[in-house]
């Protein structure tokens, strides 16, 4: 080929940064909505996580005969005093009846503490109990999981007196769920 004849097979510096702007345009409206799906993912999983649990507590407890307790839990053997499930929590079967894990009392499962996510319940209950009926005594429980940065909707865990429970994108009473 003569040198006049010769095309260049590549793009030039304007193409290249119309291409790179285009990148970076959509680039900044994925980024955001990614962070959000991941987000309420976690919230998800928090919330399907604890409810598997409480399903796990109500089974062996009908089938053991015996009382099983969900409490919070930071080092896998102790009951924490307070209601900040999403630090962890322990599942047993309570022989003694004293609501504390002890020794000699069977550990059913043991969850570790979530990131970024938060688990609170309605008066900050520090136990749920089920009975050898499948029942949970006292009121309906609300477990809500909630973002700690606010980018996901929050997903609760309700529990009724019979002992099941269900996922929820509002409280028992209609109303939001509130993450506080």
């Amino acid at each position: 080929m003569s040198a006049g004849k010769r095309h260049a097979h590549g793009l030039t510096l304007v193409e290249l940064l119309i291409v790179l702007a285009l990148i970076a345009l959509l680039a900044g409206v994925a980024v955001p909505s990614l962070g959000s799906m991941l987000a309420n993912s976690r919230v998800k999983t928090m919330a399907s996580r604890f409810m598997t649990h409480v399903n796990l507590a109500r089974t062996e407890s009908i089938m053991r005969g015996q009382r099983v307790v969900l409490c919070p839990s930071t080092d896998g053997a102790n009951c924490l005093p307070d209601g900040y499930w999403h630090l962890g929590w322990l599942v047993f079967v309570d022989r003694d009846g004293n609501r504390e894990h002890g020794v000699t009392e069977p550990l059913l499962q043991i969850n570790g503490a979530a990131k970024a996510i938060n688990l609170v319940t309605s008066r900050m209950r520090r136990r749920l109990v089920l009975y050898p009926t499948g029942l949970s005594p006292g009121s309906n429980g609300t477990y809500t999981a909630c973002s700690q940065h606010g980018d996901a909707a929050p997903l609760a865990v309700i529990v009724s007196n019979t002992g099941r429970a269900r996922l929820s994108r509002v409280r028992p009473d209609g109303s939001p769920l509130q993450c506080s």
